[in-house]
């Protein structure tokens, strides 16, 4: 772990440490949080903070959406609504990231700095004094603001500095670790399915990345990938056959029956093998919902979860047939680094096959690979670079 981490990891700590304690500032853990999403250039939440604190820059922008939107509420005249987008556009600048997911948290924040009896915009600690001055008056308000306003208001920037914060802190301590068991199997089944496929492996990652957009023709397009990546499976490990297997079709079109036949050659066990291929038939029965859930897609109103639920079931179907299969490695060669394969990496590269799948998920999450890419993995340095100039075309 870097110096600059570690920084970020003890201040986040300390913040995270004064958030569950009922005593201390809320303004001098946000000061932390601040500090130390500045140091991992987390954009979104250094604004945040710099609106928390009063930074005028910042309260600037906020008081002028929070006008323009009740002007365009008021009259609907396209003349606000279009400064109301302008005004958006000044707080992605600043560093806000807007989008479907955060809406309502924005739209609620606004809406209490909108009131002065909420503390309106004015910087934490201004919010906090007079809030504990009401407490020690005993008294419900001071004329403008409102004890019980204040409190809620207090409770939700709290609320939400703590959240950020914790999200920091499971970035950088877990960077290098597989946070969730998921991770742990997506991660077998992506080594696995790379010496099987290399394609369809990245296929399979590809869909897994496109279901973090909030873009409806991604997801749709995510949905309608599942199956034909599970139906490229089943050519690999049962091709198509005229013949019935034990009553049941399994010709082009029949991929789930091929591979429940696939089940049923391999598993020799026949507790284990029944308990598979229930599973088998339940998930294609879920595929084709899926099926129907993609052609949906297209023309309504289609959500994350439903193809994070696909992608994730893909992920189990895979994990419970690369188990039972013998993977035999291909191999031939090619120039272009972006395009090699899995094999051709290792032969031609002379490079190990865990280093070869990092170049092969790198080209996934960071996109076409150039030197200084290349040198940003793990196992490569300027030695495994001049070998794998021999043999592969890479951008200096």
């Amino acid at each position: 772990m870097s110096q600059i981490d570690n920084k970020i990891l003890k201040l986040i700590e300390e913040s995270l440490s004064e958030f569950e304690s009922s005593k201390g500032s809320i303004a001098n853990r946000i000061k932390k949080l601040k500090r130390a999403a500045e140091l991992g250039e987390y954009t979104n939440t250094t604004a945040w903070c710099e609106l928390q604190l009063g930074n005028p820059k910042y309260t600037a922008v906020a008081q002028e959406y929070i006008d323009y939107f009740i002007e365009y509420s008021e009259t609907k005249d396209e003349k606000h609504l279009t400064k109301l987008e302008n005004t958006k556009s000044k707080f992605k600048r600043l560093g806000f990231i807007l989008s479907e997911d955060n809406a309502n948290e924005i739209s609620q924040e606004l809406t209490m700095k909108a009131h002065k009896s909420f503390g309106g915009l004015e910087n934490i600690e201004f919010i906090e004094e007079i809030y504990n001055d009401l407490i020690r008056k005993k008294a419900g308000n001071d004329g403008t603001h409102y004890k019980s306003n204040l409190g809620k208001h207090l409770a939700f920037i709290k609320s939400g500095a703590h959240r950020k914060a914790t999200f920091i802190f499971n970035q950088i301590a877990f960077k290098n670790v597989p946070r969730t068991s998921f991770d742990y199997l997506k991660s077998a089944v992506d080594d696995r399915l790379l010496d099987l496929n290399p394609e369809l492996a990245e296929q399979l990652m590809v869909i897994f990345k496109s279901v973090s957009s909030n873009s409806k023709e991604e997801l749709s397009q995510s949905l309608t990938t599942c199956r034909r990546i599970i139906e490229k499976f089943a050519d690999i490990v049962f091709p198509p056959r005229d013949e019935l297997h034990k009553g049941r079709k399994v010709g082009n079109t029949q991929y789930m029956n091929r591979l429940w036949a696939f089940i049923d050659l391999v598993i020799e066990s026949d507790s284990n093998k029944k308990l598979a291929q229930s599973h088998l038939e339940y998930l294609g029965k879920y595929l084709e919902a899926t099926h129907k859930i993609s052609n949906k897609g297209v023309h309504a109103n289609l959500t994350r979860i439903e193809a994070i639920k696909a992608v994730f079931h893909l992920y189990l179907i895979f994990a419970d047939l690369l188990e039972h299969l013998d993977i035999e490695v291909k191999s031939d060669g090619k120039i272009d680094i972006n395009k090699a394969t899995l094999d051709e990496l290792e032969a031609l590269g002379g490079i190990s096959r865990a280093t070869a799948k990092e170049i092969v998920k790198a080209r996934i999450n960071l996109g076409a690979l150039d030197k200084d890419k290349l040198l940003s993995l793990k196992g490569i340095g300027n030695k495994t670079i001049l070998k794998l100039n021999e043999h592969f075309k890479i951008l200096m």
